[in-house]
């Protein structure tokens, strides 16, 4: 099972490589006159530079905010493990090609779908899982990508989103769509796809299972953890934490609870629940993520 797709108002077809993909948007329009999802409009849009990018994410953003619309955004480009390339021979790093797409996701209530017709285009979340993990609070860039990890050329590009948009204008069903991609792309590595709470979920995991039980696998460890945090508290401060105040510092340090607070902040903020709590229904809790009570009393 992938993820349920949200109601679409919009394709966009944003095209920064020097060939014009005829197929894809021919499909789209295809799709649009034939079938019963005639009234999803789509458009396409050449991108030549950054500036030119960032007014089209801003465009649709304001589409976004003003209509209330729900875009699906396909971009064609030449990708690398650094990012993005323009007509310009400008570059976006996906840090900073995810905090464009950070901006209509949340004008669009964490609806937003992008695929990538790219090299490496599964490198888009790779800045978001780093941010994640290491704490820091993030929005989600998107609901649900699907994208190549690796290297492909442009016959493999061809091959198979014409049978993707097909099936996803027919039905509406991302799972049908994504396995007619698999099945008929000449890209034998496959498409990644995920969608946000995939990605919430796999930070989890990675977190306690070998960020968390290292502070814990003995004693040692443990009470190195807590001195690190005392020792951060220091440094802000210029004071030792009396004896009381470590104790209560290293018995916080080993509450599920505490774990639980932190998680479900970074997540409400990720998923955007602070701005829209209607949406937090659609959306599994952290106490909820399979593997979490057990990967708890196996470190704690």
């Amino acid at each position: 099972t992938c993820f349920p797709l949200p109601f679409i108002s919009n394709f966009f077809v944003a095209n920064c490589h020097k060939i014009r993909f005829e197929a894809n948007i021919r499909t789209l329009g295809i799709n649009r006159l034939q079938h019963n999802n005639s009234n999803i409009p789509s458009e396409y849009i050449d991108v030549n530079s950054k500036e030119m990018f960032k007014s089209t994410i801003l465009k649709i953003e304001k589409n976004a905010i003003e209509n209330q619309e729900i875009p699906f955004l396909h971009f064609e480009c030449h990708g690398s493990p650094n990012g993005i390339l323009l007509k310009s021979k400008g570059r976006l790093n996906w840090n900073l090609f995810a905090n464009f797409l950070t901006r209509i996701n949340v004008a669009c209530k964490n609806n937003l779908f992008v695929s990538m017709a790219s090299c490496y285009g599964g490198y888009l979340i790779l800045p978001l899982i780093e941010k994640v993990t290491g704490g820091e609070k993030s929005r989600a860039p998107f609901f649900g990508y699907i994208g190549p990890t690796n290297e492909i050329n442009v016959g493999q590009l061809e091959s198979g989103f014409g049978k993707f948009f097909n099936v996803l204008l027919d039905t509406l069903n991302m799972d049908e769509a994504i396995e007619m991609l698999n099945k008929f792309s000449d890209y034998k590595a496959g498409y990644s796809y995920n969608s946000c709470q995939g990605i919430f979920d796999l930070v989890i995991k990675h977190f306690l299972a070998y960020d968390l039980s290292k502070k814990f696998n003995s004693k040692i460890s443990f009470t190195t953890h807590v001195h690190g945090l005392a020792m951060q508290y220091f440094r802000k401060t210029g004071r030792w934490p009396i004896n009381e105040d470590y104790n209560r510092l290293s018995s916080l340090v080993a509450d599920e609870n505490f774990y639980l607070d932190c998680f479900n902040s970074i997540q409400k903020y990720f998923y955007m629940i602070d701005l829209y709590p209607e949406i937090e229904d659609r959306f599994e809790k952290v106490e909820n993520i399979p593997n979490w009570n057990r990967l708890m009393e196996r470190i704690l």
